[in-house]
């Protein structure tokens, strides 16, 4: 009942629970606040991200472009949520952390339609220059490039769901 106030699942009947679907401009408003939230979270990571984590993140940008070489989508889209996820954890504002990740958990799903799309090998760059911000406690850095990661998969998306 949880997913279902968060507008994660859908209830259609008294007990048929489906994936929520989203139109395309519940999509393009949630981008827009994911640009906002995701933003400030990755400018509030270069105050406070350690070395260890810096080092984490560039573990699981590496576990996704194996992932993406190797066609296993699934360990793809987990790298991809625990890259971002490390950056959310380490602006150390949990609630900051709880609006982003219901915010995944409703655009999740698409997340899936992705797959053979090259998404993945894109974000390279954008995951990387990510990374080289948040070790340079590059705040503004660090923000264009995550941003630039959310906008480059919206590109994509928004053609599928059209």
């Amino acid at each position: 009942m949880q997913l279902v106030r968060e507008r994660v699942l859908d209830m259609r009947a008294a007990r048929s629970i489906v994936v929520a679907r989203l139109s395309s401009a519940q999509y393009q408003e949630l981008r827009a606040i994911r640009l906002l939230l995701e933003g400030f979270a990755a400018e509030q990571a270069t105050m406070r991200i350690s070395e260890a984590a810096i080092a984490e993140l560039s573990l699981h940008h590496q576990a996704l472009v194996e992932a993406e070489r190797d066609g296993e989508w699934r360990k793809a889209v987990e790298a991809n949520w625990h890259f971002h996820n490390t950056i959310f954890q380490a602006a150390g504002l949990p609630e900051l952390q709880a609006m982003i990740e219901t915010l995944w958990l409703q655009i999740g799903p698409y997340l899936n339609l992705l797959r053979g799309s090259g998404n993945y090998v894109a974000s390279s760059a954008t995951h990387n220059a990510i990374v080289e911000a948040l070790a340079a406690h590059d705040g503004k850095a660090a923000a264009k490039a995550l941003r630039a990661d959310i906008n480059d998969a919206y590109a994509i998306l928004a053609k599928m769901l059209r």
